[in-house]
């Protein structure tokens, strides 16, 4: 089936962005960028129905931003430690405690290349496959941090009718197996799940103490991984 190709208009991307809020931020000296799925949805041509995720440089950044959502309005859906949703003017925003300097900072760690987009309201940046797997509706791995999140976000994209390859399924059963992580996700609601539970993935290091290994959480994740991939292997191989 031939898809269409997608076409980032620059211009129009902008003013749709600085319109919904960035514009707002940016008269008030906050510095800010959206990243993640409500630009995939954008560019995509669906409903906009992902969580429209606002990143900052640093905490500073973030604070200036909820005084002015707060002062004006804005009531608050859930916060925590790890960031805040708020409604505002009609609209819903997660203010991510997630700091990076810049938005390529911000996309190069999220775990699919559909995902990778942002604005600051002064330019767009993607990654250098995100709009043709984009248009092909194809799940490529960026980069994993978390394999039980990027896992659980897999079934959530074949939902929306993304595919992932055998080649892709693999990398991502070897990282289940062989990356340390806990239960949270440190880009939760950048990559379109909603709720407060984020933090920081901590790494284990030589130095670290050794942590008993849950065989029954490996073995859960080993089965989902092979799933994914049997699914995907009937999707490609069923004849049309």
């Amino acid at each position: 089936m031939t898809t269409k190709p997608i076409i980032v208009n620059k211009a129009l991307t902008l003013v749709y962005f600085n319109n919904l809020i960035l514009g707002e931020l940016r008269k008030n000296g906050i510095n800010a960028w959206i990243a993640g799925g409500v630009l995939r949805d954008y560019f995509s041509d669906k409903p906009l129905k992902s969580d429209c995720d606002i990143f900052f440089p640093n905490v500073d950044e973030f604070n200036k931003a909820k005084n002015l959502f707060m002062s004006n309005g804005g009531k608050v859906i859930w916060e925590s430690e790890n960031g805040m949703k708020v409604t505002y003017k009609g609209n819903t925003f997660d203010l991510v405690k997630i700091f990076r300097p810049n938005p390529l900072e911000t996309i190069s760690r999220f775990d699919f290349t559909i995902s990778m987009f942002a604005t600051d309201g002064k330019d767009v940046y993607y990654g250098n496959n995100s709009l043709k797997d984009l248009q092909d509706r194809k799940l490529v791995i960026n980069n994993v941090i978390n394999p039980l999140s990027t896992l659980k976000r897999v079934l959530k994209h074949y939902k929306k009718g993304f595919t992932m390859s055998a080649e892709e399924t693999k990398k991502l059963y070897t990282s289940l197996n062989s990356l340390p992580y806990d239960e949270t996700d440190d880009l939760l609601n950048a990559n379109g799940t909603s709720g407060g539970g984020m933090k920081e993935t901590v790494y284990i290091t030589k130095d670290a103490p050794v942590v008993p290994i849950d065989y029954a959480k490996y073995a859960m994740i080993g089965v989902l991984a092979l799933l994914v991939g049997y699914v995907a292997y009937k999707k490609f191989n069923t004849p049309k």
